[in-house]
C-alpha cells in the first residue's frame, strides 16, 4: 500500500465506526486482519503520524474521547458532506484503495475509458496555487490547427468525466473568461508571469444555472419542472440532474416531478433526450415548445430512413 492508501484506510475504518468510534487496539486489530494488510501491529507513533497527515491533507480531524477506552472518532464529519472538493477527493481515493485491494479481480472489474486530460491537471493546479499564468497549446474540436497562447487559470471543473479550465485571456480585443477542455490541450507549462486573481470572480457564480460547461448569458435562468417515470425516477433521485433539483411530487411506482433551476441550453435539452420517453418537460410552456422542436428533429432523422 502507498502512504496515501494507508491514510485512506485509517480514515475509512474510523469513519465507518460512526459515533461510537474505535480504540487504538481495535484499529490495530483491524489493520492486522483486514485483507492480511500487515503482520505488524499499528503502534501509537505510526497511528499519530497518519492521523496528523489526514488532518493536514484532507482537513479531517480525528480525536479520542479523552476517557477510557479512549475511542477515536471524526470530530468534524460535516466537512465530508459540506466541502465538495474534500468529499470528492476522499471518495475517489477511497475507491482507488478499494480497487487496489481487488487487483487480482481485474478481469471482473470493468471501468470506463475517460478522456479526462488529467496529465495537465497537476500543471494547472500548481499554477492556480501561486497565481501563475500558463501557456497552453490547444486544438478545439473541428479545428485543423493548434494554437499556443497564455491564460490565467481561474478554476477547474469536472463534468461527465472531462476536466475543464476557465482561463482568463485577451481575446477579440478584450479580457474575458473562456472554457478549455483539458483533453484538447496538447501541451501546458507554467510561466514565470503571475496574475492577480480577480476579486469579483466566483467559480460557483460563474457556472450558476449552467447544466454542464456551456455558457449562454442570453439564456435566462428559470425554474423548469420535469416529470420522470419510474423506475427511471430512482436514478434521478439518487443522482440529481443539477444541484438545484428539488423533489416536488412523488407518486411512488408511477412518476416523480422535480424542479430544476437552470438555463435551458443545448446541454439541458440533450440531458432531457437522454432520458427518452421516461422524462417529460412540463413547464414553462416556451421550454416545452423548445423540447418539442428537439423531439421533432430527432423524429425526422429516423423518419427519413
Amino acid at each position: 500500500m502507498t502512504q496515501t492508501q494507508k491514510y485512506i484506510w485509517l480514515f475509512n475504518t474510523i469513519h465507518q465506526s460512526g459515533e461510537r468510534g474505535l480504540s487504538l487496539r481495535e484499529i490495530s486489530d483491524k489493520w492486522l486482519t483486514n485483507q492480511n494488510l500487515s503482520n505488524k501491529p499499528l503502534d501509537r507513533a505510526t497511528f499519530n503520524r497518519w492521523k496528523d497527515a489526514i488532518q493536514e491533507q484532507f482537513d479531517v480531524i480525528i480525536e479520542n474521547e479523552k476517557k477510557p477506552p479512549y475511542r477515536y472518532y471524526i470530530t468534524n464529519p460535516e466537512i465530508i458532506n459540506g466541502d465538495k472538493v474534500s468529499k470528492w477527493l476522499l471518495d475517489s481515493l477511497s475507491m482507488g484503495t478499494t480497487l487496489m485491494g481487488g487487483i487480482g479481480l481485474k478481469h471482473r472489474i470493468l471501468l470506463e475509458q475517460i478522456p479526462s486530460g488529467h496529465e495537465h491537471l497537476a500543471t494547472i493546479i500548481t499554477a492556480m496555487k501561486s497565481n501563475h499564468r500558463i501557456q497552453i497549446t490547444y486544438r478545439g474540436f473541428g479545428s485543423y490547427y493548434s494554437s499556443t497562447f497564455p491564460i490565467s487559470p481561474l478554476c477547474v471543473k469536472l463534468y461527465k468525466n472531462r476536466w475543464y479550465v476557465v482561463g482568463q485571456c485577451f481575446y477579440r480585443d478584450k479580457w474575458q473568461e473562456i472554457i478549455y477542455g483539458l483533453d484538447r490541450i496538447e501541451e501546458a507549462r507554467v510561466l514565470d508571469e503571475t496574475f492577480k486573481y480577480p476579486e469579483d470572480f466566483d467559480a460557483e457564480d460563474f457556472f450558476d444555472g449552467t447544466l454542464g460547461v456551456s455558457l449562454y448569458e442570453k439564456v435566462k435562468i428559470e425554474t423548469i419542472r420535469i416529470r420522470v417515470e419510474y423506475p427511471h425516477a430512482h436514478y434521478v433521485k439518487t443522482l440529481p440532474i443539477h444541484p438545484s433539483q428539488k423533489l416536488i411530487v412523488d407518486e411512488d411506482g408511477e412518476y416523480a416531478e422535480f424542479d430544476i433551476t437552470v438555463r435551458p441550453t443545448e446541454e439541458f435539452f440533450m440531458e432531457m433526450l437522454h432520458g427518452g420517453s421516461w422524462i417529460e418537460v412540463l413547464s414553462p410552456e416556451h421550454v416545452v415548445e423548445q423540447m418539442k422542436g428537439w423531439v421533432n428533429d430527432l423524429y425526422n432523422v429516423y423518419n427519413r430512413k
